[in-house]
């Protein structure tokens, strides 16, 4: 079940990247790039270092973490 809620999450996230591209009006990789990295530090770095901080983990797993979905939202 997990990795269908990966799966559904995952497709969700790209619809939203490929959202603001459309909203932006440039459908280029390039700006693609630059919407997912903008994305990336406005939400889920912001979000994942506030948990992380408050759950008291290493630097280390945040930047593992964080760079997973920068990956995800990039790809």
């Amino acid at each position: 079940m997990v990795f269908i809620v990966a799966i559904v999450a995952q497709l969700v996230m790209a619809y939203t990247v490929a959202r603001v591209m459309g909203w932006e009006g440039d459908m280029s990789v390039g700006a693609g790039i630059t919407i997912a990295i903008t994305l990336w530090i406005g939400l889920i770095v912001s979000a994942m270092a506030v948990n992380h901080g408050f759950q008291g983990t290493k630097r280390s797993l945040t930047i593992i973490d964080s760079g997973h979905w920068l990956s995800v939202l990039v790809i």
